[in-house]
Formats: structure tokens, C-alpha cells, sequence
């Protein structure tokens, strides 16, 4: 190297070939971790699109258990609750009292067969 800076010869040459070879490193890397990085995301959608599959399945099966445990108490409900109430509602419309909520309780007290 001259005083003035500039460069001259082989350790010139050195330095610039040793700059281009960090650079092409550098590179490298930044390629390698960019690969890693979409790999990585590529696995977690993956897991995602599993794990939604399989809350799905889930999800169907407790429905499906759930109707099969509420079938008896649909039956008790159909054969004994609604035609009674039902009959206490008509009566209401038929009346319209001034507080509906309060005639409507005393009429299913009166179907009550405990009470009679």
C-alpha cells in the first residue's frame, strides 16, 4: 500500500478476494435461514390444518353424544310438560290478563296432578 492509500499488488487482491468471500457467506446464510424460516412455517400450517381437523371431529362427536343423552329428556318434555303448557299459553292468549306471567303460573299449578 502506498501512502497515499491506495492499494497495490497482492495484498490487494487478497483483501478484495476475502471481502467477496464474506459476501458469498453472508449470502449463503441469509438464503439458509430464509429456506429455514419457510420450512418452518410450512410445518406449522400444517399442524394448524390437523389440529383444526381434528377439533372439528371433536366437535361432531360431543353434538352427536349430547343428542343421544337429551333423547329421554325430549321424550318426558313432548309427553308431559308441552301439552300442558301449551294449553296454559292458549288460555292466556283466550284471557289476555293484566299480568299474563302470574295467570299463566297459577293455570299450570291447577293442571298439576300433585297438587289435585
Amino acid at each position: 500500500r502506498r501512502k497515499d492509500g491506495v492499494c497495490t499488488g497482492g495484498a490487494c487482491a487478497a483483501r478484495d478476494w476475502a471481502a467477496e468471500a464474506a459476501a458469498r457467506r453472508e449470502e449463503q446464510e441469509g438464503r439458509r435461514a430464509k429456506e429455514a424460516e419457510q420450512e418452518g412455517k410450512a410445518e406449522r400450517e400444517a399442524k394448524a390444518k390437523v389440529d383444526a381437523e381434528r377439533l372439528a371431529l371433536l366437535q361432531a362427536e360431543e353434538r352427536e353424544a349430547l343428542m343421544i343423552r337429551s333423547l329421554p329428556m325430549r321424550k318426558y318434555l313432548m309427553d308431559n310438560v308441552l301439552p300442558t303448557l301449551t294449553k296454559a299459553l292458549q288460555e292466556v292468549a283466550k284471557v289476555r290478563p293484566e299480568d299474563p306471567v302470574d295467570y299463566l303460573a297459577e293455570c299450570l299449578f291447577k293442571a298439576d296432578p300433585q297438587l289435585s
